[in-house]
């Protein structure tokens, strides 16, 4: 059964995916501005990266991995690493969202994706992602996924959902989940500036840099 049920959502994403990659590639230039990736760069679908994260999720999910995880600690981790990184990061990074929504042809309203933007806010997004991951991991909650065979379902698919609200954030997949999304991970923003102090080392500056210090520059090996 569970296998079913991954193998009709993976055919299902592909189906819908194809249906609405013709609407989308003769309407990718005029979609509304609060659909549109936050990102600087406007990036259009990547059919190449979405098909990747669907052989991914079913190298997860649907390959010896899966029956393996359940005996071998080391390929859980795997397996998990595969549903809360690459499977999402390559899902989000093809930015499919728009595809999908035109291969499903729902009616969404401003409002809607007013209330979904709220309720999926960065903070909440990254809390939720970090829980989940941590809670799967404590050993009560362990050994019952391998007690009931009825839990381990249900904690892939909360660490593959969890995993895809994070990297839309990260991604700054369309529709805009919130405004300015960076396409890099937010995590690294605050090490850039440490980053760039600890390395700064002893260099020459040209004329016009050194006009603008407000201290002299040091003294490179002159002499």
């Amino acid at each position: 059964m569970f296998r079913l049920t991954v193998t009709l959502l993976l055919a299902t994403a592909a189906v819908l995916y194809g249906r609405g990659w013709p609407r989308y590639a003769a309407e990718r230039d005029s979609h509304p501005p609060e659909l549109e990736n936050s990102i600087d760069t406007p990036r259009h679908s990547q059919p190449i990266l979405f098909v990747a994260s669907l052989l991914v999720a079913a190298v997860a999910l649907l390959s010896p991995l899966h029956e393996l995880a359940s005996q071998f600690f080391f390929l859980r981790v795997a397996q998990h690493l595969l549903l809360i990184s690459l499977f999402p990061a390559l899902f989000m990074h093809s930015n499919p969202l728009l595809v999908l929504a035109n291969g499903w042809q729902p009616n969404f309203s401003a409002d809607t994706l007013a209330k979904v933007r709220q309720a999926t806010s960065k903070g909440l997004m990254w809390f939720l992602f970090v829980a989940t991951v941590w809670l799967w991991y404590d050993p009560t909650l362990h050994a019952l996924t391998l007690a009931r065979p009825w839990v381990r379902p249900l904690e892939l698919a909360t660490l593959t959902v969890a995993g895809l609200f994070h990297w839309w954030h990260i991604t700054g997949a369309s529709p805009a989940c919130t405004a300015n999304c960076p396409a890099w991970p937010t995590s690294a923003t605050p090490l850039r500036e440490p980053l760039r102090s600890k390395f700064r080392g002893c260099s020459c500056s040209s004329p016009s840099t050194t006009a603008s210090q407000p201290t002299p520059a040091p003294n490179c090996g002159a002499g």
